[in-house]
């Protein structure tokens, strides 16, 4: 392992311009910057109250800003660990060699002032900047080094050559830096290495083999990546005619009665090409499209097929098969967490795209690229983590696993999917590190990090694969930074793990380590702030409770609430949960925010916090999702909007500069819930 140290850095969660405060995780130290002097405490003993007579931090007992506790870089694993003063290393979040570049440039930048006007100097580093400090009570805010912004300028189109041809892929990208480029294949794997440099892709002696679709990623110096439009390569024998291959298959899905399905299929081929849907093998009339679009399914039905063909023959796609049940928990179609973003398409290919997104590297990109995971039905992301529901119930999960929360039994970290021991799951959630496995019985399966109590076993002890849960059968699950909510399939609602914030709702403050049953009426969905909670019920009415100093609650005040209390607005349909923001979808498709503002994660154009829902400016609405600090929102129409924090690319949009309206994203039609 090699290490790399710095001094005088200090990482901390965020900070408060009016309070003057920066803080760690809620119940942790607050340093705050009052004059000449830097206090420390806790929040209860700091919070909004005058910082007089409170501790000092000093080294010698003066009143000089201490220095900092070695901050600690591995470039092996990619870690950044404080080594605090007994030698025991406290792993920060999951970084990179580009992150360490930034802490090297303040170290710099530190060095240079404590030269120059003072003896010691230290930075503390927030989410939107750093302030750097000195002892003469001197306090300043360091933007970080600029990183470029990446677009593209020409794009691959569709090539159809004969076989022994040559095929020849062009892009081009624009930056004012130097832009490298890759190509992949659909699968993801990197293509003519000799070319992964060069704008230019070139497929000499082309075989039916090289039939696939191909993509280009161009990254800039500073790390910035944007991925092209994919396009078809179509080589056709010499002199023959080809016969169709099949490209997209149609996909099985879990259905609510009542509910319209449209299936999707696509093939290669000599034209021209004709389609055909069948069931049991038999022609459905009218269905000759690369769509199919089923009404009002109140059965099974089983064995479709999408058949493709040409003068030469035909090919016939995979089964796909439709289930009429009860459904555990609508199919999430995008997903967020701190750093990173996936969506859903309607094709059954995933997109990601931030930083630690399953590609296989730790590099961040700031527009879409595919994930080499087939037949995913429904995506969760933890904080630094993500689990996929595959159609055949199967689990795959990849990201940070310091806490065992992707549960393969390990604590690696993995940068590809990995397969998760647990058949027959119908929804998943995740907290913070916690992880949830809802199976097609409703049985509730959990694992991961858990100090409070989270995963509801009856214990603290983090699991490192999934364990049974002793509840009634679950419909829907959610979870917080520490807690969890449960609904059952009779509209109950339960919680448990961490209540210092009367998260759970059950009108106290004391943890739970199993679930506890909380009074309210038939929910029908719930959502988890990282410190509250939001209950939607089956009238369409929400409640909310728990950690409230944001306005997250939407009640109007900054009052912590320790029961479920009212919020008044319009009837609702969908919600979801950021750190400390929140979003409702109504009845009619509109959008509403409320809560913590102070990247645009609320999308009204400002950065000013609201105490109650405000209307958004957005087409209808189909599906909403939060990350920590930015949001998501799917439209009717399957077009991906995002908006709020940017800073690892997370919005999708090619750029890291932060978004207070929403930004539409380059992406194929998101799958609707």
């Amino acid at each position: 392992m090699e290490e790399k140290h710095l001094r005088r850095i200090i990482l901390r969660k965020g900070y408060d311009s009016q309070r003057r405060q920066v803080i760690l995780e809620e119940g942790e130290l607050v340093y705050t910057v009052d004059g000449n002097r830097i206090f420390v405490g806790d929040q209860q003993t700091l919070g909004g109250s005058s910082v007089t007579n409170k501790t000092i931090i000093s080294n010698d007992g003066t009143n000089e800003i201490p220095q900092s506790l070695d901050l600690v870089y591995d470039t092996t694993t990619h870690q950044t660990s404080i080594i605090g003063a007994d030698g025991f290393p406290i792993i920060l979040d999951t970084t990179s060699d580009e992150i360490w570049e930034k802490l090297k440039f303040i170290d710099e930048i530190l060095t240079k002032v404590e030269d120059e006007c003072c003896n010691t100097a230290c930075a503390l580093i927030t989410d939107d900047n750093v302030i750097v400090l000195t002892d003469y009570g001197d306090w300043f805010k360091l933007c970080e080094p600029k990183v470029t912004a990446v677009s593209w300028v020409i794009q691959p189109i569709n090539i159809t050559i004969n076989e022994a041809q040559t095929a020849t892929f062009t892009v081009s990208a624009t930056s004012t830096e130097t832009i490298t480029y890759a190509w992949f294949r659909l699968d993801n794997s990197v293509i003519n290495s000799s070319n992964t440099k060069s704008r230019i892709l070139t497929i000499s002696n082309a075989q039916l083999a090289d039939n696939m679709l191909y993509y280009c990623v161009a990254t800039t110096t500073s790390l910035v990546s944007i991925t092209s439009n994919s396009a078809t390569l179509q080589v056709n024998h010499v002199g023959v005619n080809t016969a169709p291959a099949i490209i997209l298959h149609p996909l099985s899905q879990k259905i609510t009665s009542g509910s319209s399905v449209t299936l999707s299929g696509d093939a290669i081929g000599t034209a021209p090409l004709t389609y055909q849907w069948r069931i049991n093998g038999v022609d459905v009339a009218g269905a000759t499209g690369k769509t199919y679009t089923i009404p009002n399914i109140t059965t099974d039905i089983k064995n479709i097929t999408f058949v493709v063909s040409n003068g030469v023959g035909s090919a016939v796609s995979n089964v796909a098969n439709l289930t009429v049940g009860i459904l555990f928990g609508k199919r999430h179609s995008i997903s967020a967490g701190l750093s990173h973003t996936l969506a859903l398409g309607t094709d059954g290919t995933l997109s990601a795209w931030g930083l630690n997104i399953g590609d296989g590297t730790t590099l961040k990109t700031s527009s879409p690229v595919k994930i080499n995971l087939p037949l995913v039905e429904s995506i969760a992301c933890g904080n630094l983590y993500t689990i996929a529901l595959g159609t055949d119930g199967g689990l795959s999960a990849w990201g940070q696993n310091i806490y065992s929360e992707i549960g393969d039994g390990t604590t690696t970290t993995r940068l590809s999917p990995v397969k998760i021991n647990l058949p027959s799951v119908s929804n998943i959630a995740c907290g913070w590190a916690h992880t949830f496995a809802v199976g097609i019985d409703g049985t509730l399966s959990a694992w991961g990090y858990n100090a409070k109590g989270q995963l509801g076993d009856g214990t603290t002890l983090k699991k490192s694969s999934p364990v049974k849960i002793n509840i009634p059968p679950v419909a829907a699950i959610a979870g917080g930074f520490e807690h969890t909510l449960a609904v059952g399939t009779d509209g109950g609602l339960s919680a448990w793990g961490l209540n210092s914030n009367g998260q759970l709702g059950n009108n106290s403050t004391t943890d739970s380590l199993i679930p506890i049953k909380i009074s309210l009426p038939p929910v029908a969905a719930i959502a988890c702030g990282t410190s509250y909670t939001i209950a939607l019920g089956t009238d369409g009415g929400l409640s909310a409770w728990g950690f409230n100093s944001r306005g997250q609650l939407g009640d109007g005040t900054k009052l912590q609430k320790k029961s479920p209390v009212k919020i008044n607005i319009p009837p609702v349909a969908a919600i979801a949960c950021g750190d400390s923001h929140t979003l409702a979808v109504g009845t009619d498709g509109g959008l509403s925010a409320w809560g913590y503002n102070s990247t645009g994660q609320l999308g009204n154009s400002s950065t000013t916090n609201s105490l109650v829902p405000i209307k958004i400016s957005l087409p209808p609405v189909a599906a909403i999702r939060c990350g920590d600090s930015h949001t998501l929102a799917v439209g009717t129409d399957g077009g991906l909007s995002a908006w709020g924090y940017n800073g690892t690319g997370q919005l999708g949009d090619g750029s890291v500069v932060q978004k207070t309206s929403p930004t539409k994203i380059n992406l194929p039609p998101v799958a609707l819930p």
